[in-house]
């Protein structure tokens, strides 16, 4: 997918899975703890929902907390797609930025 693609080569964004039509997992954190990612993913998952760009709820994989990303809506375009990407990214940087 575009968005997973894009999301891959920013530091400290893990794309966890392949991506499998419309929908793949984030993991947010570079050298931290399991227990940090954790913390790091909800925090930026929070962020996110609160700008209000896009919709993205967290979810568990294998037991650790995960960013969900499914795209649903037929009409979606590359460009609500790069938007969606572009409020991953600030959320990332500002909670990178608020430790």
């Amino acid at each position: 997918s575009h968005m997973a693609a894009r999301l891959a080569h920013v530091d400290g964004v893990e794309v966890l899975n392949p991506v499998e039509l419309n929908q793949f997992t984030l993991r947010f954190g570079n050298t931290d703890t399991d227990e940090e990612k954790d913390t790091l993913t909800t925090e930026v998952i929070s962020r996110v929902l609160d700008e209000g760009t896009c919709y993205m709820n967290g979810g568990q994989w294998h037991g650790h907390k995960v960013m969900r990303v499914s795209i649903i809506s037929a009409p979606t375009t590359e460009d609500d797609a790069d938007a969606s990407v572009e409020s991953v990214i600030r959320a990332w940087k500002a909670v990178q930025n608020s430790r």
